[in-house]
């Protein structure tokens, strides 16, 4: 059960919950913005080191305050628990992007430079950040990368030097862990530099280096084999960019890139002189609630209990949103029944009108029907004209006949577009651009899908082409109407690549999905 209250901050939903920490949005009335807040959980064993490992993360990026670095607003302590007050990072991780596939060359440099530069900043103070891996590179609302999670870190004057394998706690993520980190030798900036390489590695491929069982295989793998060939996920790599992969991922120390500039300016060069130009895709944007929030978003930390992950998260949030417009679907379903039975029912009486209709006159006043008159002072006023044996009998209008197939007509779903944003040939950012929205604009999808990254609209532009538009940068005007939008599914394979396209002219404002 959530808190209500840490602090003076007003907790709104829980984000993560992990072996090591608890992490909460939360909003803070002072200044009125939302945060995330990391509390240490009760229920950890090591309470001193787990403390430890707080009050050095604090410090270590207070001392930092870089740019490119998650930065903390506060720390204290709430019922003898101590947390830290971070940035809310709504635009999802790394991890979040690749789940769509691998980057092109310019997206990942773009985010290598800015992982170099908040690294390089540590370094120069003497300090290793050790868990290097994509769910600890998040976005903020404008794409912009920064490096978060300095619990683990270590200064070298201090003998940053990591458990062995055979310790009873494994501190960092064998995925991209370098081979003196695994076996527990003394390390200095350049395990940073190897463990880069391996987050780069995934961003041009869209898959780790090494997959194993278990995390200890996994680590030995980086120790004893070589860096697997990219050319085996994505032949049309350029030599010079693999080339700066394998020079990172090299298992001596001595043989890599002496520092992380050094190494992103290489790929900077190779990416620059690639002939194959790919088309540039803007950065991820996660639908800003919390349920769409990544356990990277969360600040996550290393486990050795099951968090709950994004996937979690997302397939829970689907299920709510599937289950409300199901609700919505049978009370319409129960209305147009009742509706139908009704039209049955007046569609019977007229019937019954009619085949009275056709009676004899003797017939027709003896036995009335509908509202014809039926007691004898009613007879009694009745003309002569009506009730003579020749006259016809005469009944009166009866109501017009409900058709049973008839259902109200739901109003159109109607969005509202609030900053330049790119609309795009399928559900994700791998597609390519066939169009932009300006701000303002007003529109009506015909359906909704769900991907991994979030909502999608299906849109028909005004020269006849359909489009899907990401619902982030959506606004909703009459959301009583969503439960009637059609959900569709639209599978899209984890490693698509977008076709080539021709740029379109710079925007004064950054698009978005």
């Amino acid at each position: 059960m959530k808190p209500q209250n840490i602090g003076r901050y007003q907790i709104k939903a829980e984000l993560n919950r992990g072996g090591m920490s608890v992490v909460y949005l939360a909003y803070d009335p002072n200044i009125g913005r939302n945060v995330a807040i990391k509390v240490l959980p009760r229920s950890l064993s090591d309470q001193a080191a787990a403390r430890e490992r707080f009050v050095r993360e604090v410090r270590a990026v207070v001392q930092l305050d870089h740019p490119a670095i998650v930065p903390i607003y506060d720390f204290g302590e709430e019922d003898g628990q101590p947390y830290i007050v971070m940035r809310y990072m709504p635009g999802g991780s790394l991890a979040d992007v690749l789940s769509y596939g691998r980057l092109n060359l310019a997206d990942a440099n773009r985010v290598l430079q800015r992982m170099a530069q908040a690294l390089d900043a540590a370094h120069k103070r003497k300090i290793i950040h050790r868990d290097l891996k994509p769910g600890n590179i998040l976005f903020d609302n404008y794409g912009e990368a920064f490096l978060s999670d300095f619990g683990i870190v270590k200064t070298y004057e201090a003998g940053a030097s990591a458990p062995t394998l055979t310790g009873s706690v494994v501190l960092g993520t064998p995925a991209y862990m370098s081979p003196e980190q695994a076996l527990g030798k003394r390390l200095d900036e350049r395990s940073d530099v190897y463990s880069l390489g391996a987050v780069l590695y995934e961003m041009l491929t869209g898959m780790p280096p090494y997959k194993g069982p278990t995390g200890i295989s996994v680590a030995m793998k980086h120790v004893m084999e070589a860096p697997p060939d990219l050319r085996q996920h994505r032949p049309d790599l350029p030599e010079a960019c693999i080339a700066v992969v394998q020079k990172a991922m090299a298992k001596e120390p001595d043989a890599r890139f002496a520092s992380v500039v050094e190494m992103a300016d290489a790929f900077a060069a190779a990416v620059a002189s690639a002939t194959n130009a790919e088309p540039m895709m803007p950065p991820l944007i996660v639908r800003r609630k919390p349920r769409m929030t990544s356990k990277a978003a969360a600040l996550y930390e290393p486990s050795d209990q099951p968090a709950v992950t994004t996937e979690l998260q997302l397939g829970q949030a689907s299920l709510d949103s599937r289950f409300q417009r199901a609700i919505a679907y049978a009370v319409v379903s129960v209305a147009t029944l009742f509706a139908v039975a009704v039209a049955i029912f007046f569609f019977a009486i007229a019937q019954r009108s009619g085949s009275a209709a056709q009676q004899t006159p003797s017939e027709a006043l003896t036995r009335p029907v509908g509202r014809a008159t039926a007691t004898s002072s009613s007879m009694a006023n009745t003309p002569a004209a009506l009730t003579s044996p020749t006259a016809p009998s005469i009944l009166p209008p009866t109501d017009p006949p409900v058709d049973p197939t008839h259902t109200p007509t739901p109003e159109a779903v109607r969005l509202r577009v609030n900053q330049l944003t790119n609309v795009r040939a399928g559900p994700g950012i791998h597609f390519p651009v066939i169009a932009q929205m300006q701000p303002g604009t007003e529109l009506s999808p015909f359906s909704v899908t769900q991907q991994p990254g979030g909502e999608w609209y299906l849109i028909r532009l005004h020269d006849g082409r359909i489009g899907y538009m990401f619902a982030g940068v959506l606004e909703v005007l009459n959301p009583a109407a969503l439960p009637y939008l059609p959900t569709v599914v639209v599978v899209v394979p984890p490693t698509i690549t977008p076709a080539p396209v021709t740029p379109s002219p710079t925007p004064t404002a950054s698009p978005t999905p």
